[in-house]
């Protein structure tokens, strides 16, 4: 079950149950809320109206999702080795790209590619609008978090004592 309170005094705006486990935090933009879910069957991607609490659409997908980033679209990776783009209008799937593990926290964005790590030890850059791959760097190590953009370098920590850099366009 889930519900939303008012922050001044706590009162209940709305409650609904949603019937499945969190897979990650929800994440919020706008006037929605992003929900991860895990179902019996692999994974859901369940959006609300935050107003309301009502269903606006949901997205049944292959694995369970992890946490989600709202943007332009929603991008997420799941336990099935992929990393997806929805359309924020209605859950449909724009793309999808398998990796070699599972994707880790996170992705990062810039204005042309989108930037995650997974558990095969790779950090990726794909174009943001059709899913192509732009660059592919091992890491050193086990990633810890998911890739943190600053200016034109991605950042990025793991299990090895060193912390890793790249440059966003090379």
């Amino acid at each position: 079950t889930l519900a939303a309170l008012r922050a001044t005094d706590g009162h209940e705006i709305w409650r609904r149950h949603i019937g499945n486990n969190a897979s990650a935090e929800p994440a919020i933009s706008g006037s929605r809320l992003y929900l991860p879910l895990q179902t019996a069957s692999g994974g859901l991607v369940s959006v609300l109206e935050l107003s309301t609490g009502e269903l606006a659409w949901e997205q049944p997908i292959s694995g369970v999702p992890g946490p989600i980033l709202p943007l332009d679209a929603l991008f997420f990776g799941a336990s099935d080795n992929f990393f997806y783009r929805l359309r924020l209008a209605d859950g449909n799937i724009d793309w999808y790209v398998r990796t070699g593990g599972d994707i880790y926290d996170l992705p990062a964005v810039d204005e042309e590619r989108v930037y995650f790590t997974s558990l095969d030890n790779i950090v990726r850059a794909l174009d943001r609008q059709n899913g192509a791959q732009r660059s592919r760097m091992p890491l050193q190590g086990r990633p810890e978090t998911g890739p943190i953009r600053v200016n034109n370098s991605l950042v990025l920590s793991g299990l090895s004592p060193n912390i890793q850099m790249f440059h966003t366009e090379t």
